[in-house]
C-alpha cells in the first residue's frame, strides 16, 4: 500500500481559504482533514511486512533482551520541526484546526491496542505535524526487533524501466531503510533535482528488540530517516 496517509471524512470544520501565518489556510486545513481522516490500516500493513507475527511465526532471536519491556516510547516533539497532535504544544492556529481531539486519541489507541494483540508486545502510535503545518507524519513503535522492509514496487533498476527515475525507490538512509514515492517517473535523459521532496516516504528503522517507522507526507527522506534513528537511539540508552 503506497498511501501513507488516507484521506478521509475530516473532522469537524476547517477554513477553506485565506492566511495562516503566511502559509494558505487551505493547505493547512487539507493536511489536517488528511491526519485526522488517517487510515490507520496502513501503518498496520507496513509492519505486518517487516515484523513476524506473535503466532504462526518464530520470533528473531533477541538475546537477552526481552521485547515484553522493550521501550517504544514516542515524545511529544521529534527532528524535523514534528509535534504530537496530542501533546497540546500544537501553534495555536493549527490547534484550532482539530475540532475533536477525543476522535483523534480514540484512533491512536485503537492502532496502538491493534499492533500490541497483533505482536504481542508493546507498541505505540502518535500523529505528527510540523509547527508550519507542511508536514505530517504518523510514527510507530513495536517491542519487536525489524525485520525485511520491502517496497509497495519491486526497486528495479531505473535503467532498465527506460527512466531516470522510477516512482517507488527502496533506499538507505543512515541505519535506515526507506520506501519513497514521486509524483512520477523522471524521464531518461532528464537531470534529478536533488531538492525535491517525495510525495511520501516511509522509513524503518530497529534494533534486537524494537522497531520504529515513520509514515510522512511533505518531508525529506533524511529527516525521516533522522526521526527513526532518535528514537532508536533514545530508546537504547
Amino acid at each position: 500500500m503506497s498511501v501513507l496517509i488516507g484521506v478521509g471524512v475530516p473532522v469537524g470544520g476547517f477554513p477553506a481559504e485565506g492566511m495562516i501565518g503566511g502559509v494558505p489556510a487551505s493547505t493547512r486545513s487539507q493536511i489536517l482533514a488528511a491526519v485526522l481522516g488517517l487510515v490507520l490500516l496502513a501503518a498496520m500493513v507496513g509492519f505486518a511486512v517487516g515484523l513476524p507475527k506473535s503466532e504462526g511465526d518464530e520470533a528473531p532471536d533477541l538475546d537477552s533482551s526481552d521485547s515484553s519491556s522493550a521501550d517504544v516510547s514516542l515524545p511529544d516533539s521529534l527532528p524535523g520541526g514534528l509535534i504530537a497532535l496530542d501533546s497540546g504544544d500544537l501553534p495555536p492556529e493549527l490547534q484550532a484546526q482539530i475540532a475533536d481531539p477525543t476522535i483523534l486519541a480514540e484512533q491512536q489507541k485503537s492502532a496502538v491496542d491493534s499492533l500490541s494483540e497483533l505482536y504481542d508486545a508493546p507498541a505505540s502510535f502518535r500523529v505528527y505535524s510540523a509547527e508550519d503545518g507542511l508536514s505530517v507524519a504518523q510514527v510507530t513503535g513495536v517491542g519487536r526487533a525489524a525485520g525485511v522492509m520491502l517496497a509497495d514496487f519491486p526497486p528495479i533498476d531505473p535503467g532498465l524501466l527506460g527512466v531516470a527515475r522510477n516512482n517507488v525507490e527502496l533506499v538507505d538512509v543512515g541505519d535506515a531503510v526507506c520506501a519513497l514515492t514521486w509524483s512520477g517517473q523522471v524521464p531518461q535523459g532528464q537531470p534529478i533535482d536533488p531538492a525535491e521532496v517525495p510525495q511520501a516516504v516511509r522509513c524503518q528503522q530497529g534494533d534486537d528488540a524494537r522497531t520504529f517507522e515513520i509514515q510522512a507526507q511533505g518531508m525529506s527522506a533524511e529527516t525521516a530517516a533522522d526521526v527513526v534513528d532518535s528514537l532508536v537511539t533514545s530508546a537504547a540508552d
